[in-house]
């Protein structure tokens, strides 16, 4: 299947709140900066596959919501406060759909899967197109920038669907082609 009848796909589907997994191929980008490793032989030539398991479909403000009531029951409230729900700051959400359409700043027309991560099941670094030993894993590591802090509450990730290779959806193997 290519891209655009993966996004037909996706597009289409009719119940909400579909588990899924898939392995999507990124090419990593969140280097230490250059001034912190001026000497980075990684950057540029490092792709990341990650194989993923989360939810599409579900809806980004009754998750905070939920999250919210759990908070105040930890702590013994009577009273949930909802954080307000700031719009997207990039991209249009399809609605009814877990698409995300963004052009960019030449014009082009990207795609994204919008999907809320259960668990990272594997990562492997790819090096100048070979799988990276476990060595050189480590030393790609050294390299790569840390998040400043964790993420509080609901935290959401956008794939673009051209990263996207493949899917387990609604119990099919769905493999994504360039073509």
């Amino acid at each position: 299947m290519n891209v655009n009848q993966f996004k037909e796909l996706l597009a289409g589907l009719k119940r909400n709140c579909q588990i899924v997994s898939f392995i999507a191929k990124t090419q990593v980008t969140k280097w230490k900066p250059k001034k912190e490793c001026p000497d980075n032989p990684f950057r540029g030539k490092v792709e990341k596959i990650t194989y993923v398991n989360g939810i599409l479909g579900a809806s980004y403000g009754s998750c905070v919501e939920r999250a919210a009531e759990r908070q105040a029951i930890k702590v013994g409230q009577d009273v949930v406060t909802i954080p307000p729900i700031a719009p997207r700051k990039w991209g249009e959400r399809v609605q009814g759909t877990p698409l995300v359409r963004h052009t960019d700043k030449e014009g082009n027309e990207n795609w994204y899967l919008e999907f809320l991560p259960v668990k990272t099941l594997e990562s492997q670094f790819i090096l100048e197109g070979k799988e990276a030993t476990q060595d050189e894993a480590e030393e790609i590591k050294k390299y790569i920038a840390k998040e400043k802090k964790p993420p509080k509450g609901v935290v959401w990730r956008n794939y673009r669907l051209d990263n996207i290779q493949s899917m387990r959806l609604l119990g099919n193997d769905v493999v994504v082609n360039e073509s």
